[in-house]
């Protein structure tokens, strides 16, 4: 019986969606591969479908639509989110599935060691600025907010119910965590530069937007809920 998804949300990704699914599926680590298609002008899709991916449309723009969309269509015990831009290796997955099966609600890949040229500088210091600013507001360590590489037990991410349109989606994910009471593991990744060099699609906007996120979502939860939720009597293990 198969236990895992691996939910790949994807915009004109065909210089990396076949690698991507090729590493998947080369780990022979029995899972479904699920390609969310969000309006993408290339050719990501029919790629995806000759790799043997299962492949939905989602016409809603954004991110956090096609994983929402995604989500709904999971059956599985544990799901594997990952950026289909070939940055995150799949190698992972495996390390990720233990944890899950060994008792954690969630796996977090942590961006430790990046390959030159993956990342800007930028992008790199708005990525810390949020991450700690997070960790501030929430005390829970998550060491890498805006990473793009996510395990989850699939019962504890259909509860998240998910509000967000675009990049805001990894902040919602969290905050869902601390909310939850999820037990959170985080391990360290590479962190590949794109097959066709490209810079990330996060914008300034978008850490603005991810910020104002977290202080709303910090502000509207109720004391009682929020005390219950920080002072678990479950720790986070790294």
């Amino acid at each position: 019986m198969i236990q895992t998804t691996v939910l790949l949300p994807t915009y004109n990704e065909e210089a990396a969606i076949g690698n991507v699914i090729d590493e998947i599926q080369a780990l022979l680590v029995p899972c479904k591969i699920l390609v969310i298609d969000n309006n993408s002008k290339d050719k990501t899709k029919e790629i995806a479908l000759s790799k043997g991916a299962d492949v939905v449309s989602e016409t809603k723009q954004g991110k956090g639509y096609a994983v929402s969309s995604g989500i709904r269509y999971i059956d599985t015990s544990y799901t594997i989110m990952m950026d289909s831009d070939g940055t995150y290796p799949a190698s992972y997955i495996p390390m990720m599935l233990g944890y899950l099966a060994g008792g954690w609600d969630i796996v977090v890949g942590v961006r430790r060691r990046t390959e030159f040229g993956a990342i800007s500088k930028m992008n790199t210091l708005g990525n810390i600025t949020l991450t700690r600013m997070a960790e501030v507001l929430y005390t829970r360590k998550i060491g890498d907010l805006c990473t793009g590489m996510w395990g989850w037990k699939t019962e504890k991410l259909k509860r998240a119910n998910i509000i967000s349109k675009g990049f805001t989606l990894e902040a919602e994910l969290f905050v869902h965590a601390c909310k939850d009471g999820c037990v959170v593991a985080r391990i360290d990744i590479d962190y590949r530069a794109r097959p066709d060099k490209s810079q990330s699609k996060l914008r300034l906007s978008d850490g603005a937007k991810i910020g104002y996120f977290l202080v709303r979502e910090r502000l509207r939860l109720p004391t009682d809920a929020w005390r219950k939720a920080v002072f678990n009597d479950k720790e986070e293990i790294t």
